[in-house]
């Protein structure tokens, strides 16, 4: 197993950032980690071996106590509300701007940001498959998180090729696992309360492990350098995610008439149009977001799936 030696990760108790920092710590790399406060996760994490800074990304002394001798920061933290804008551009965007400075500062060999693919949500494509080939198009209606997150992206690129430093960009689809709240503890408690399942439109998901794993395995990769990811696993009906759940916790459910489903899918879709929003995810077309760069690049093989392969 490869190391990446001194590693500073952000967004360190979230669902993402503390798998990512427990594998680290796992294969033997040094972690820094940035907490907002002390919790059970932070102290987790501390026991495990990590370097606990306490702080924000708008605290540019603990950015760069973070940051001191690492030579990879991985950037998980981010504001995914999406009714503040003002909060959204204060953390994804200058917040990110401010992790860049300190990560200058202290000589940091490699950048990776932890972006989405919603970026891609205000992008058209004629056949609904987007590869990193198709640049997002930064859409003005696309909501507060999606726009931050490709503006984020932005700021990355442009700050590390002025600067010479090496960055990545990954996309991840739909994370699930333990301890995912939008894709475990809240379906979970839909399919008990509801006993539906609901969604008949393929959404393309990865579990939690694929994403550590495919992160690392580009860090670990120079190929890799300077380019943006899509991270994903597998497309399947969003209906058959919520029967996997329910059947996990033994709920017993079933399926809302088609007609029924597709009433509420456009209508979710067409009342966000007529409001002029772009949403993170689509309920009426299916959206393909294939991962063969990273596979070409370094070895992505995703081998965690809902479905049986």
């Amino acid at each position: 197993m490869k190391r990446l030696g001194r590693v500073a990760i952000t967004g360190a108790t979230g669902f993402i950032g503390s798998a990512l920092a427990l594998a680290c710590l796992k294969q033997g790399d040094e972690v820094t980690a940035l907490v907002r406060s002390e919790s059970e996760i932070s102290r987790m994490l501390e026991t495990a071996g990590a370097r606990i800074v306490v702080g924000d990304l708008s605290q540019k002394q603990a950015l760069d106590a973070l940051c001191d001798d690492a030579q990879v920061v991985l950037h998980c933290a981010a504001y995914m509300a999406k009714g503040d804008r003002a909060k959204s551009d204060e953390v994804n965007i200058v917040g990110t701007q401010n992790l860049l400075e300190s990560a200058d500062k202290q000589k940091v060999g490699l950048f990776l940001y932890v972006s989405s693919i919603s970026v891609y949500r205000g992008t058209d494509s004629s056949t609904r498959v987007f590869t990193e080939e198709n640049q997002p198009y930064l859409h003005p209606g696309l909501n507060n998180y999606s726009r931050s997150k490709l503006e984020g992206e932005h700021v990355v690129t442009e700050y590390c090729e002025s600067r010479e430093m090496d960055y990545l960009i990954v996309r991840p689809t739909n994370v699930y696992g333990q301890g995912c709240k939008p894709w475990g503890s809240d379906v979970k408690s839909f399919v008990k309360k509801f006993h539906l399942s609901f969604g008949n439109v393929a959404f393309n998901f990865i579990h939690i492990d694929d994403l550590v794993r495919g992160m690392l395995d580009a860090c670990e990769s120079k190929e890799a350098s300077n380019h943006a990811f899509n991270l994903g696993a597998e497309m399947i009906p969003l209906r058959e995610f919520y029967e996997s759940v329910a059947k996990e916790h033994g709920v017993s459910v079933v399926r809302i008439p088609g007609p029924i489903d597709a009433a509420i899918r456009h209508g979710v879709d067409f009342y966000a149009r007529m409001r002029k929003e772009v949403r993170s995810t689509g309920y009426s077309v299916h959206s393909h977001y294939p991962h063969d760069k990273s596979t070409e690049l370094f070895g992505y093989n995703p081998t965690n799936f809902v479905l049986k392969h």
